[in-house]
């Protein structure tokens, strides 16, 4: 078995890329599916044959392994196949006229050859026959033909620009062939994908061009870099086109079988980030006007095809994390950018297995991209039983950097998850956002705008708002708990219930019921591990209840010798509470996040056999 289980983790490269390239499609039966080819054109003989280009590309052999929870597909570097494609073409490109191999100044020159770019010509004239469902496509795509028909590098650039330019009019002539009036709506992501990239490019392409309208050539050293590069991001989106186009005729001949494959996988649909279970457990996207500065980062890192491939979203209980993450995937969802998401959930069963989170992933990928469905349809034939999660994560997070996605993970900051994804390797990297240590004064502002639009009906005064942000810290789950709690019978006991918490009169436990079972899950997992000894649990609670009595923030070293206790004991009870506990970056000083964590392990009606007598402490 583990070489088949070596065989299975090596695929997975091999299936990522397979989502990208233009390449022939090879079914299991050994038929191949073949595009049409025009009659050929009255060209150069140095035209590369397409069979010559793409013979010897590999299959697509792969398995469904992708990482938890969110995933955000972007564009990639050109893969192998495209590689492949240039250097045939490179290889019979000696005897085109007007490649110049002398190294003389580079110059973008205004040309007026209008016969260069006939593939992306074509394309557009395929695009007018196809309704007003591809209108935004054809406008882009005319647009693009504009600006493009008339540049022409000369200089040492000249054979890579013109190398590049043939590569992509010859994939805009393989798609013409392919779009017709009758072409399926599964296409629709890629479609959005390629207008939405050709816009950003046609504005980049016009922003180089504009202090040189007007003159017959444009000072090309770094701006014929940046159109080369310009040019490649387009090639990554025809790539996905092109395959989606093949992937949609095999489509008719295999999808009933692979439906069948996908549903074995069993994935839980109450995981999606706005199913109808996410009502139910008050679920939401972020109040408006709030949260901009956290979501601004999400957004430039998601468009940014340089930036780190993961995004660690880390926050102790209550900050938010949720909601942010939301939030992002109706953003995505929006954009035909979000390929896949799982929100785990302890309130319902099958968003709290973990055993779900990869089949989960897998199958809404499936769903996401055709390319990818039928590849894992052909991974679950071979192997239907695939029992190696831990060892699919591990390769995921070290070969990130060789996958055409980005990943959006959250989480609590727990020992065992801070072990796992602090430490980088090789192209590993991460971005990292510790929502407990933005600046809190940003953080009671938008709270401050959540509670007074989910409070709007109470009427509350300035000095009670003033005391509710005041109250909530950095904590979105008091502020929400509030809320719910205030505006529960449709406001018809807001006063009273405000009144409550408030402090002004006597707090009923219901006000409290959410904090409570909230800090209870908490320190039940941290306190009843069953790898833990009963000294252990007890030290726990020794060093707990000392730090919420204590005047001030405690070290690690005094709390050691307060307790005598070991230091590395100490440090090990402080790390497990990380999702209450808060340690200053400054002097390692340690406290609580929020005071309603002082008050509730204070009370003996709410926090029970955890409760901390205050007087003994002293």
């Amino acid at each position: 078995m583990p070489y088949k289980i070596r065989e299975l983790l090596e695929s997975i490269k091999r299936l990522w890329w397979s989502w990208f390239p233009d390449r022939r499609i090879s079914t299991t039966n050994g038929v191949e599916l073949r595009e049409h080819n025009p009659a050929p054109r009255n060209t150069s003989s140095s035209e590369p044959s397409r069979d010559g280009a793409l013979r010897g590309v590999p299959g697509i052999s792969a398995v469904p392994a992708v990482p938890p929870p969110v995933i955000i597909a972007t564009g990639i570097p050109a893969p192998s196949g495209v590689l492949q494609i240039r250097e045939t073409i490179a290889a019979q490109s000696s005897n085109v006229p007007g490649i110049n191999q002398e190294t003389e100044p580079p110059l973008l020159e205004i040309s007026t050859d209008n016969d260069i770019w006939g593939g992306l010509k074509a394309f557009a004239i395929a695009l007018g026959t196809c309704g007003a469902q591809f209108a935004p496509l054809k406008s882009a795509i005319d647009t693009f033909a504009g600006f493009v028909e008339g540049f022409k590098v000369g200089g040492e650039m000249e054979e890579e620009y013109e190398l590049l330019r043939r590569t992509l009019d010859w994939l805009f002539r393989d798609l013409a062939f392919r779009f017709n009036e009758k072409t399926p709506p599964t296409m629709r992501p890629s479609i959005s994908n390629l207008t939405r990239g050709l816009e950003q490019e046609i504005e980049f392409i016009n922003n180089k061009r504009q202090p040189f309208l007007g003159q017959s050539y444009l000072q090309s050293g770094k701006n014929i870099d940046d159109i080369i590069r310009c040019y490649r991001r387009i090639e990554n989106l025809l790539q996905r086109l092109t395959l989606n186009a093949n992937m949609n005729i095999w489509l008719l001949v295999e999808e009933q079988v692979t439906g069948n494959r996908l549903k074995s996988l069993s994935p839980s649909h109450a995981a999606w980030y706005s199913s109808k279970e996410s009502s139910e457990i008050y679920r939401d996207e972020c109040t408006a006007d709030t949260r901009l500065e956290v979501l601004e980062k999400f957004k430039v890192w998601s468009e940014d095809d340089t930036a780190e491939k993961i995004y660690w979203l880390n926050g102790m209980a209550g900050t938010g994390k949720t909601t942010l993450a939301y939030t992002l995937c109706k953003q995505l969802e929006k954009e035909d950018r979000l390929a896949a998401n799982f929100f785990c959930s302890r309130l319902l069963d099958s968003c709290r297995d973990a055993h779900l989170i990869l089949p989960t992933i897998a199958y809404q990928l499936a769903q996401y991209s055709y390319p990818f469905r039928y590849a894992l349809s052909r991974v679950l034939e071979i192997y239907p039983d695939v029992h190696t999660l831990g060892e699919i994560l591990d390769l995921l997070l070290n070969r990130i950097a060789d996958l055409p996605i980005k990943i959006f993970l959250t989480s609590r900051p727990d020992p065992e998850i801070l072990q796992r994804m602090l430490p980088e390797s090789g192209d590993c990297k991460r971005i990292v956002l510790h929502l407990h240590n933005i600046d809190q004064s940003v953080v009671q502002g938008d709270i401050r705008r959540y509670l007074e639009a989910g409070l709007k009906p109470a009427n509350v005064s300035a000095e009670h708002m003033n005391t509710l942000v005041t109250n909530s810290g950095v904590l979105f789950i008091y502020a929400a708990t509030v809320v719910r709690y205030v505006s529960d019978f449709g406001f018809s006991r807001s006063s009273e219930r405000l009144n409550q918490v408030l402090g002004l009169t006597k707090p009923s436990s219901a006000s409290n019921a959410a904090i409570n079972e909230l800090y209870s899950l908490i320190l039940e997992q941290a306190i009843c591990d069953p790898r833990l000894g009963e000294e252990e649990q007890e030290q726990i609670l020794l060093v707990l209840h000392t730090v919420i009595c204590a005047q001030e923030p405690l070290s690690a070293s005094t709390l050691s010798s307060i307790l005598g206790l070991s230091e590395q004991a100490v440090k090990a009870t402080v790390s497990s509470m990380r999702s209450v506990l808060n340690i200053q970056q400054d002097n390692e000083g340690v406290a609580t996040l929020h005071k309603s964590f002082s008050d509730y392990l204070l009370d003996r009606n709410r926090s029970k056999a955890l409760y901390c007598e205050e007087e003994k402490q002293h």
